[in-house]
């Protein structure tokens, strides 16, 4: 029996030699790997960490600019945490356009709004009315005025036939954007 043992020794031995291969040397050399990709991706990290410091009073600066300049446009938006509040400040302050304007107001329709940031939204809305000719300068000119801001995006003036007169009757049909700051601090609270 030893004699057949050794005849076949090389066999166990390649054997052993694949085995050893295959279950000691193969996961070590993926753990080794795998330590050094970790080193790698680790000193990456503290290398934009250790840039970030050395830039952070530049980084603060920066961002006390865009505080200031975010409390300098808030008086141009709507600041109001909830789009039904933001639906009914927008539309009386048309609205109240419109009337002193001696415009007669037909339809609004609120198209929907586009997210513009987190706490930034912008609406469409979608108004019908119709008057004299001075009613649609004067209502234009309020409406461009409004405070928070309202612009137009488009609008269509038409008639049955203008002659003139300034009694005449025009129908316009104007889509507004305007923009609404859901996230308010204590300070815009206080001033509504």
């Amino acid at each position: 029996m030893k004699s057949d043992l050794l005849k076949y020794k090389h066999y166990f031995i390649a054997i052993a030699a694949l085995l050893v291969g295959l279950y000691i040397t193969d996961p070590l050399w993926i753990s080794y790997n795998e330590l050094t990709q970790t080193k790698v991706l680790n000193s990456v990290r503290a290398s934009k960490l250790s840039s970030l410091l050395t830039q952070q009073t530049q980084l603060q600066q920066q961002l006390e600019h865009a505080k200031k300049l975010s409390e300098n446009i808030t008086p141009y938006m709507f600041n109001q945490t909830t789009e039904s509040d933001f639906k009914l400040k927008a539309q009386q302050k048309v609205e109240q356009s419109l009337k002193l304007a001696k415009c007669n107001l037909e339809r609004v329709e609120w198209q929907g709004k586009v997210q513009l940031t987190p706490s930034l939204e912008q609406w469409l809305l979608t108004i019908r009315f119709n008057g004299a000719p001075l009613c649609l300068v004067t209502a234009t000119k309020a409406i461009e005025l409004l405070k928070p801001t309202v612009r137009f995006k488009e609008y269509t003036y038409n008639g049955r036939s203008f002659t003139g007169n300034p009694t005449d009757n025009i129908n316009a049909d104007v889509d507004l954007i305007m923009w609404n700051n859901t996230q308010t601090s204590p300070e815009q609270k206080e001033q509504e």
